[in-house]
């Protein structure tokens, strides 16, 4: 279940990038995935208890295998992100994390088949309903909307950001990041039809869950090739808009006030502890 893993990229980057506390947030983040699967759909306690159990191991694997290369390497980034840092430099940090991203997703496999295995009919028509429903949500979000309010809304996260790093923009980099703003491609439409076409197949696979092999060989199948369902025109924009937001992103770090720059170091170094003390609770 994709779900599994989206729960946990995006509650990770919230905890990373929202003002509230990282280790309450983290310390909470079973929780949090089993309330977003909960979302999609419902389960029974015997389901639940299979789900907290398969949690807790991998919170426990995450914090020993992985909290430690995330505060070594947030060193790292405090030293190369306040260094002319560019466009390439953030091309490679983002490969990083996305090797962490393949493990995270690797680990969590047999979670996903154990859950999607035990899936009754009912639960699967639940399943789709509130998937597509989830879809339609994200479409209105830019078809309801203006296209200056999309880059609006874009530039206001990049800020959202950075300002939990760094402080305030200064004028010069409000006018900057508002520039730029106007390249960025709306995208939440053609989002929602890659992952209506994904979920499909998803279905069609979830008919013959009663084979394990089938299931598990299917949904890594669905897994490796998720981008070629992107179609053309989302890939191509997919890739322009991360690289407007990683030039943004490079410009505005090679540009801070030293107020800033000093700002940035010690929310590195905050960080990297924070990982480093949650790597070694229970």
């Amino acid at each position: 279940m994709k779900i599994l893993r989206r729960s946990i990229g995006f509650i990770l980057a919230a905890v990373v990038l929202s003002g509230c506390s990282i280790k309450m947030a983290y310390n909470n983040m079973d929780r949090l995935v089993r309330w977003q699967v909960n979302d999609y759909v419902s389960l029974d306690s015997t389901q639940e208890e299979f789900l907290e159990t398969q949690l807790n191991h991998f919170m426990s694997w995450h914090r020993r295998s992985h909290l430690p290369l995330y505060a070594d390497y947030v060193v790292l980034l405090s030293s190369q992100l306040t260094d002319h840092p560019n466009e390439a430099s953030l091309k490679r940090i983002f490969a990083q994390l996305s090797v962490w991203s393949d493990e995270v997703e690797a680990r969590l496999l047999p979670t996903v088949i154990g859950v999607l295995a035990n899936l009754s009919d009912i639960q699967v028509s639940e399943l789709a309903s509130n998937m597509q429903d989830n879809n339609t949500e994200m479409a209105q979000a830019d078809g309801d909307a203006s296209i200056d309010e999309i880059q609006a809304r874009w530039a206001d996260d990049l800020k959202d950001s950075f300002s939990r790093f760094a402080g305030r923009l200064t004028a010069s980099q409000k006018s900057y990041l508002k520039t730029r703003s106007r390249q960025f491609q709306p995208d939440g439409v053609l989002w929602a039809q890659y992952r209506t076409r994904w979920q499909a197949d998803l279905l069609l696979l979830l008919k013959q869950r009663e084979d394990l092999d089938a299931l598990t060989l299917g949904y890594q199948g669905l897994v490796e090739r998720r981008e070629s369902y992107y179609g053309e025109v989302l890939s191509n924009i997919n890739e322009q808009n991360n690289i407007l937001s990683r030039q943004v992103a490079a410009h505005l770090l090679a540009n801070m006030s030293a107020k800033q720059n000093a700002r940035f170091v010690e929310s590195m170094e905050d960080l990297a502890q924070d990982f480093r003390e949650l790597a070694t609770q229970s």
